[in-house]
């Protein structure tokens, strides 16, 4: 509401798109979006600033595009995140081709991000002013041609300041809640909801610190890495390590801090052969910048060797053992990059992005392969992993 404000205010001609991306009805399993009461919101908010309102039904391509690869990553105990994938096939390229044909030059979005625009033409993508909002690391993935339209008329400000010029303006939902979480969920516990989707994977629970079998697990594509998990009959708290999805084990630490919640390094995908560059990264929505470095994981620079990256001279760099995929799920293929944090990452997660940055532009990012060793697996605390019955060798990979 307040983008489409600024835009006016500054004289351009502007026009509001409702997009409806998610069909509950449709659907027949009820209704978790709010789609009506924000179309109605939309509205009024148009005829408050003095612009056009149009619907665009993007349903279809959000099914196939956003919806399948997540319910499908899930199914193979991966944890895709479908804001990346909306953003970059949805609104930065479905929605984009529609205004375009509909005469704008431009598509604006109240991303609190923001965008350069350089001599040569190339875009360049911006944490936004006010840091615990920044959502660039939703937009790493939006394809160059489409940033060089894109605008982020609320980048420069602070959520507070956005509030406060939307209470000025009369716009009534100026003090509506943010939207947060994956709205086709909605309030549903998140077992609850891919469990329609997805056959329920069934395993075992196995501690990290002993190699214990701790119990059932009803569904294993419920379960996050670094995430709570629910161990019946154990009063304290225990969190996700890893999962195997090729044995059904999912791998837990007691304590939110235990060492095989944090991993060293994870390879994502592309970047120029050779040697290794500084970068800041983060490697999910709202963490704190970290410093890392970024090679090729095929990389045979000597200055990769002397790092200790890239495919020659790290031929110890693997998957931490709490975390066994299938094999079409680990193969990197070409292009591949190697991370290596200064400072262990919690909860490094397959499928999750990997982004990048130099100070505060946006260089982009990758989904994370799989997770390097842990601290834990490091310092050789692994203790006796046992053979579980009727998981075959799952507890020795």
């Amino acid at each position: 509401a307040v983008a489409a404000l600024l835009l006016k205010r500054a004289g351009h001609r502007v026009f509001g798109v409702y997009m409806r991306n998610w069909d509950a009805a449709e659907e027949g399993r009820g209704g978790a979006c709010t789609s009506d009461a924000d179309l109605l919101d939309a509205r009024r908010v148009a005829e408050t600033i003095g612009i056009g309102l149009h619907e665009a039904d993007f349903v279809p391509d959000y099914w196939t595009k956003v919806f399948e690869p997540f319910v499908e990553g899930h199914a193979r105990c991966l944890t895709p995140n479908p804001d990346l994938d909306c953003n970059r096939h949805i609104k930065f390229e479905a929605l984009l081709q529609r205004v375009r044909a509909m005469g704008a030059d431009a598509l604006a979005t109240g991303h609190y991000a923001r965008r350069q625009l350089l001599p040569d033409g190339t875009a360049l993508l911006l944490r936004g002013i006010d840091r615990a909002k920044d959502q660039s690391y939703f937009l790493a993935s939006v394809r160059q041609e489409a940033l060089r339209r894109a605008i982020f008329p609320l980048g420069g400000s602070t959520k507070a300041e956005v509030r406060a010029m939307a209470a000025d303006a009369g716009i009534h939902v100026a003090e509506k809640k943010g939207s947060r979480g994956i709205c086709f969920i909605g309030k549903r516990p998140f077992g609850d909801f891919i469990s329609e989707y997805v056959e329920p994977q069934q395993g075992r629970f196995l501690s990290v610190a002993d190699g214990s079998d701790l119990g059932a697990v009803p569904a294993m594509a419920a379960l996050t890495l670094g995430q709570g998990a629910r161990i019946p009959g154990r009063r304290e708290r225990w969190f996700v390590a890893g999962k195997d999805a090729v044995s059904g084990i999912v791998f837990v630490a007691p304590g939110s801090d235990h060492g095989a919640l944090y991993a060293a390094g994870a390879p994502p995908a592309p970047i120029a052969a050779g040697a290794p560059i500084s970068v800041d990264c983060r490697v999910r929505y709202g963490q704190p910048l970290s410093p890392a470095r970024i090679c090729e994981a095929s990389s045979t620079s000597p200055v990769a060797r002397a790092a200790g990256m890239g495919a020659a001279s790290s031929p110890d760099f693997a998957c931490s053992r709490y975390t066994r995929l299938w094999s079409e799920d680990t193969d990197l293929g070409q292009g591949a990059l190697h991370v290596r944090f200064e400072t262990p990452m919690r909860a490094v997660t397959p499928q999750q992005a990997c982004v990048f940055y130099d100070g505060d532009v946006c260089l982009g990012g990758a989904l994370i392969a799989f997770p390097a060793k842990t601290l834990h697996e490091a310092a050789g605390s692994l203790g006796e992993l046992r053979p579980l019955e009727n998981h075959g060798t799952a507890a020795s990979i």
